[in-house]
């Protein structure tokens, strides 16, 4: 009976063992995901404010004109 218990408690270190893996995985994935959401995020703040910028310049430029 105790190479019962034994094999049962290795069978569960395995179950735990590929669980943990797979916890990780997902984990990376939705860091991965979420970093590629920031990056996305920053890049249209960036053009944002371009295009403010640009239209503010236009702006002065027509209110120097008159």
């Amino acid at each position: 009976m105790v190479h019962g218990r034994q094999a049962m408690r290795e069978g569960i270190d395995m179950l735990e063992a590929r669980l943990l893996q797979k916890d990780k995985a997902t984990k990376a994935n939705l860091l991965e995901n979420r970093i590629k959401r920031l990056v996305f995020e920053e890049q249209r703040a960036k053009k944002l404010t371009e295009i403010a910028n640009e239209k503010a310049e236009k702006l002065l430029k027509a209110r120097d004109r008159h």
